[in-house]
């Protein structure tokens, strides 16, 4: 019997992470911008600035991308233990288990914590594990389709307002009793992710909709050999932004006509941001083949090669900056201090796993899954001190 061990850096596939870095600053984006103020009025600058992470950075868009990573994650994974004769059902159970416990301890910093959910969700993907790529395609149409008549319904007919919840988490949460935070935090996560059925069927059918894509992506070698053939990889990018121009003429005929009354019935907005967020990552697939921004792409390499670790001090990092218990700067005046501060902690997790990778084999994280997960603790620090290749 085969050991399985876990990839080094050097058998990494650039371009997922690549992606993976794209989606932190995503989610640094749209996490620390939870905390501007509701009420200031906003300049020229940041109106611009608002509709650019909007557009980009969605938070739809955002873990719609993360998803999708994770399902090709999955797939790699499973085919790999599966080709060292172990039980692949059994490893993957126990790296979600492992990974669940990740999400809570999350919760402690972050009210919105999303590994839970894709623990819970990875075990359901186990169910589509042998189906081929081709009839993966087939599913998530038809799921995405399926989605906009079972959103509107849900929006309809499940619309509960958690307004008081609300005030009182944050009234909690800008408070300097750290343990009313860290309580605050679970309770918030459970009303706003578990008690709410917009986000229990909406948000999870979104989610696992793009771990199938992911998983079929794997499949059908997207990663790996299809972006490379320039004219197949062409005919995937027309199809893509022709899609999305169909979509949005859709959305915005519809909106024009009578909006309120088609939309009760056919809600689009995860269609939407779906095939837009596919279209963001098809174009920086294409840029990357074209040799392009080389320097900034990677810089998203080396903060995707350690995204679960980013991904908690983000977080922790949030907790420390926003909230009563520490430098209590959230609802401030200054919009521009929440961008600037997303990207300070962008900057600052780049340079810190450029340094980390020069000397460890993974993120500490990283590290601490693989060693819980394999049932062996593997070398954490490089045998010879060298370069991550980027």
């Amino acid at each position: 019997m085969n050991q399985p061990k876990p990839l080094n850096q050097s058998q990494r596939t650039a371009i997922v992470d690549i992606l993976r870095g794209w989606a932190l600053i995503g989610v640094v984006l749209m996490n620390y911008l939870d905390f501007r103020n509701p009420q200031q009025s906003s300049g020229t600058l940041i109106n611009a600035l608002n509709a650019f992470s909007f557009t980009v950075f969605s938070p739809s868009k955002v873990w719609a991308l993360f998803s999708v990573l994770f399902g090709y994650g999955f797939g790699l994974i499973f085919e790999k233990i599966r080709l060292s004769n172990q039980n692949p059902d059994l490893f993957f159970l126990k790296r979600m288990a492992v990974l669940f416990l990740f999400g809570v301890f999350n919760t402690v910093f972050f009210y919105g914590d999303i590994l839970h959910d894709y623990a819970l969700l990875g075990c359901l993907l186990l169910l589509f594990r042998k189906i081929k790529a081709r009839t993966l395609f087939y599913i998530i149409i038809c799921l995405l389709i399926a989605a906009s008549f079972i959103n509107a319904y849900v929006n309809t007919h499940w619309i509960v307002s958690y307004k008081k919840e609300t005030e009182i988490f944050w009234n909690s949460y800008m408070g300097k009793n750290l343990p009313a935070i860290i309580k605050a935090n679970f309770i918030y996560c459970y009303v706003m992710e578990i008690k709410a059925i917009g986000y229990i069927i909406n948000v999870h059918l979104q989610m696992f909709t793009m771990m199938l894509l992911g998983l079929a992506l794997m499949k059908s070698n997207f990663f790996t050999k299809v972006i490379y053939d320039k004219v197949q990889f062409k005919k995937i990018v027309r199809l893509s932004f022709t899609t999305l121009i169909l979509v949005m003429a859709f959305h915005f005929a519809v909106t024009g006509l009578n909006g309120t009354i088609v939309f009760r019935y056919f809600d689009d907005f995860y269609l939407v941001a779906t095939v837009s967020m596919m279209c963001i990552v098809l174009l920086i697939c294409w840029l990357s083949i074209l040799g392009k921004a080389k320097g900034f792409f990677g810089l998203l390499q080396v903060a995707g090669s350690m995204t679960l670790t980013n991904y908690i001090v983000q977080n922790i990092l949030m907790l420390i900056l926003f909230s009563g218990a520490g430098f209590a700067l959230g609802y401030k005046k200054n919009e521009l201090l929440y961008y600037g501060l997303a990207l300070a902690v962008f900057v600052a997790q780049v340079w810190f796993s450029k340094w980390w990778l020069r000397r460890y084999n993974f993120g500490p994280l990283e590290w601490l899954w693989r060693c819980l997960t394999y049932g062996t603790k593997y070398p954490l620090k490089k045998a010879v001190v060298d370069k991550p290749g980027i």
